[in-house]
């Protein structure tokens, strides 16, 4: 929609422009780190548990 607004002459052009470009970024950059992390984020924290709180704590 943001993309077709401009060539329709509809819309202020600048702030639609300003939306596709943070959208690409955000498409280039942001999601495949978030989905480069997701295995270390869902990775289970089982060798903290191998540890008591006061060992933890120290």
């Amino acid at each position: 929609m943001a993309q077709e607004c401009p060539d329709a002459g509809e819309g202020d052009s600048a702030f639609l422009k300003a939306k596709l470009v943070t959208t690409r970024y955000y498409c280039d950059h942001m999601v495949p780190e978030a989905l480069g992390l997701k295995a270390s984020a869902m990775g289970g924290a089982d060798l903290l548990y191998a540890l008591s709180a006061e060992e933890l704590a120290a």
